[in-house]
């Protein structure tokens, strides 16, 4: 579907323009008109009519005149416009449609009559649908009114019927003889009288055959029929079921009716009305939720007790109504017999003799987040004895208006801020920095596979490296380490390792030597040093043994600066920019990524250093990490208040940063560096935010010491 076509749809309120397979061919002003517009639109397939009531009401939407024609890719035939008849009949005169309609060819249809009175009572019927193929639809089909013939029964005396069978006898005995007199003939007259019994017996065969295939043909066209007539059936009883009232089952939850429960009710609250005309009434479509997680959506015509101004966001509702699958959205859906609003809740309490502030709080100016009005929000808090509250939308300061606004009429005091989006713009690509020649080091280039993500919570189960010195692979280890607990079913599906490969397996403290003198004092390589070389770190300190003090290099914000336009990095990404072989079906085990990783460490080197052929260990971790490269790194959450008027004006500053300098297409999110914030961080109050915070991220992932220290992190930025 091109543009045109869509931005059409999209302005007579055509949502859902996927499900139409039409184009214009043309779209020109009228030469005697200016106003008018001649379209002539080209649909691939004839209409359904539930997609066609549907474009035919959008195009009330309209606003100047118009002159509209349909041509089609496939023909419309007879048997399309028959099928259209029933719903058109129905939407008209309110009636299922009680006519005897056939098809003569492909482009005629025939109803048929008793009488020249029916026909003549018909005719406004059958005038209107042509008018609706013709004019409308521009379906090249012809309609004849014909008076059905009631077959008399043929009566025969028995007279005659005895007379039929004496000539029925007579003949039989006629053909018997000469079929004797054939064997008297001559040899000539012989094969002369089997070549024409050959004849006639291929005849029977051709008829027979002829036979059998109109029969076939009368079969396959009664067959049709009986479909359409079951068609038919279904959609008349489906839309008595859906009409007809009483014998309610009650529905605790939403997310518990189907198709099975028949008549229900149910209550929740309303979160979408949206209203469409029909034929002169109302039509709303309300969107209905429960406070369990389960919506659906309700079909309901207005009227003088239900009204759709009334049905308002958070509204409580009662709802009672037949269940059926939209044939259109293919979602289960009620077609609603009554709507009846119900009170508004309680508001909560708050108990506490100290009340307390909530600090982070998104308006329905944070998309897919915010759900409340601040209105709504000041008015709950001042109805639990708060004395103020705080707007903090996702990078933007639209919703500030109305927090002003809703602040005033409540008497609540307003706390400006905003939930930044916070990337690290100095990236760490090495711990434990040293004056060590790179191109001249020893490495070990290891990876683990462990239970889980937590270097706190979690434990190792495998370990590989290679040490390399020189460029060349010396030696290698590959270990299966028991993790003295359960293996989780996704970690054994990722990695194929499962209970029974490590059960009889050293733990780490049977072979934590082993691995220390295998990495000796080389400078360590891995792909998320965080993770692996964490992993390591947290082993030792258990054990109260020393923690390794290596020069680390960390493959993963390196991959991040060689390709800063790559959405993925992980060691299969790095290896496809890289052009190494990585193979899916052997990875995610330590020893085959521990030996690819090496594969892709010697080229990076070489890229790194070209420019530095003596560059060092620490020099490594001063690359100056690019714009572009931040805005393809996952930002961390962090919640930000103004304190005073500089507060708000360097906030301002920084949101716009964000959205001007440093949009991420990524994420589609504005980016804010942490330099950037530390900058105007003196006015400023700063929070953990959520989950998706620096705080709750190191809590879920690694030690106490590593949270205090992002807990500082945050308090001195």
């Amino acid at each position: 579907m091109e543009d045109k076509m869509i931005r059409f749809l999209t302005s007579i309120k055509i949502e859902e323009y996927q499900k139409f397979d039409i184009d214009f061919d043309y779209i020109i002003r009228d030469r005697f008109n200016p106003n008018k517009w001649n379209m002539q639109i080209v649909k691939n397939t004839p209409w359904d009519y539930l997609l066609l009531r549907e474009f035919q009401e959008a195009l009330q939407n309209i606003n100047y005149p118009y002159n509209l024609r349909f041509s089609y890719l496939e023909k419309p035939t007879a048997e399309d416009a028959l099928l259209l008849f029933p719903d058109w009949y129905q939407t008209l005169y309110r009636v299922p449609s009680a006519y005897d309609i056939s098809i003569k060819n492909s482009d005629t249809l025939i109803f048929y009559f008793e009488n020249k009175e029916m026909i003549a009572q018909s005719n406004e019927v059958v005038t209107s649908f042509k008018d609706f193929l013709d004019n409308f639809i521009s379906y090249e089909v012809n309609i004849e009114c014909e008076i059905k013939e009631v077959e008399k029964e043929i009566v025969v005396s028995e007279r005659k019927k005895n007379k039929i069978t004496k000539t029925a006898v007579n003949s039989a005995d006629v053909f018997i003889e000469n079929d004797l007199d054939a064997s008297s003939l001559s040899v000539d007259a012989r094969n002369e009288y089997e070549e024409s019994e050959k004849e006639k017996e291929y005849d029977i065969e051709s008829i027979e055959s002829e036979h059998k295939e109109e029969t076939k043909i009368v079969e396959d066209t009664i067959l049709k029929e009986m479909q359409r007539n079951f068609e038919i059936m279904q959609k008349e009883r489906e839309r008595a079921r859906l009409n007809r009232r009483g014998n309610y089952t009650y529905v605790e939850l939403i997310d518990s009716i189907d198709t099975s429960v028949g008549n229900v009710d149910f209550t929740g609250k309303v979160f979408s009305c949206e209203s469409k005309e029909f034929g002169g009434n109302v039509r709303l479509n309300v969107g209905v939720y429960d406070n369990a997680g389960g919506a659906i959506y309700v079909n309901i015509y207005e009227s003088s007790q239900l009204e759709g101004k009334n049905l308002v966001r958070g509204q409580n509702v009662r709802v009672k109504g037949a269940v059926y699958i939209d044939s259109f959205s293919k979602d289960l859906t009620i077609k609603g017999h009554s709507i009846v609003l119900l009170p508004p809740d309680e508001p909560r309490e708050d108990t506490y003799e100290k009340k307390r502030v909530e600090l982070h709080l998104h308006s329905q100016m944070s998309v897919q987040d915010g759900v409340g009005s601040m209105m709504q929000y000041c008015k709950l808090a001042k109805s639990m004895g708060h004395t103020a509250i705080a707007i903090t939308d996702h990078g933007v300061v639209q919703g500030y208006p109305d927090a002003q606004a809703a602040a005033k009429e409540t008497g609540i005091k307003m706390l400006y801020g905003s939930e930044l989006y916070v990337v690290e713009d100095k990236q760490t690509y090495i711990f434990n920095p040293s004056n060590v020649r790179l191109n001249s080091a020893t490495f070990v280039v290891l990876d683990l596979e462990t239970t889980g993500l937590s270097t706190y919570y979690d434990r190792i189960i495998e370990f590989g490296a290679v040490r390399v010195e020189k460029g060349f692979v010396t030696a290698s280890m590959d270990l299966f380490i028991n993790p003295e607990r359960p293996i989780p079913s996704k970690i054994s599906k990722l990695t194929s390792i499962a209970d029974e490969m490590v059960k009889y397996e050293p733990t780490i403290e049977q072979c934590i030597d082993k691995i220390l003198d295998f990495i000796g004092d080389a400078i360590l390589v891995t792909h998320n040093a965080s993770f692996d070389f964490g992993f390591i770190q947290e082993a030792l300190k258990r054990m109260g043994r020393d923690i390794l003090y290596n020069p680390v290099i960390d493959t993963l914000p390196l991959s991040r600066y060689l390709f800063p336009n790559s959405r993925r990095h992980n060691l299969g990404a790095l290896c496809r920019n890289m052009e190494i072989i990585y193979d899916e079906d052997e990875a995610h085990r330590a020893d085959y990524d521990a030996r690819v990783l090496n594969d892709v460490w010697q080229p990076m080197l070489v890229k790194l250093t070209k420019s530095n052929f003596n560059m060092t260990h620490a020099e490594l971790g001063m690359l100056e990490t690019p714009i572009e490269l931040l805005k393809h790194i996952r930002p961390i959450h962090v919640t930000v208040l103004a304190k005073n008027k500089r507060g708000l004006r360097d906030l301002y500053e920084l949101v716009s940063i964000g959205h001007i300098k440093y949009y991420s297409d990524v994420y589609k999110v504005p980016l804010v560096p942490r330099s950037e914030l530390i900058r105007l961080r003196e006015n400023l109050i700063v929070g953990s935010a959520c989950f998706n915070g620096e705080v709750f991220l190191t809590a879920r992932n690694y030690n106490y010491d590593r949270l205090k220290f992002s807990h500082l992190r945050i308090i001195h930025i």
